[in-house]
């Protein structure tokens, strides 16, 4: 990550225009009950809670403040989850 930084804030790269990210689990399928992510109370985001906050704050680290944001969402929880 600190090479692709260097790299995009050196502007090898260009102009940035869009960036987008993935971040999939299988364990999100067979979640105990228990677990926290499967839990609105601490996980009240869902995935993007669990996992996807990560992305975003890589994306913020690499180019900044977000303008904008699509999401496309499909719900693939644990049978648990509410």
């Amino acid at each position: 990550m600190a090479r692709l930084r260097d790299t995009v804030r050196g502007g090898a790269l260009g102009t940035i225009v869009t960036i987008s990210a993935e971040q999939t689990a299988l364990h999100g399928l067979d979640m105990p009950e228990t677990a926290w992510r499967a839990r609105p109370d601490e996980s009240p985001g869902g995935a993007m809670t669990a996992i996807g906050v990560h992305l975003v704050d890589g994306m913020i680290d690499l180019l900044g403040p977000v303008e904008s944001v699509f999401a496309k969402v499909s719900r693939r929880a644990s049978a648990h989850a509410r």
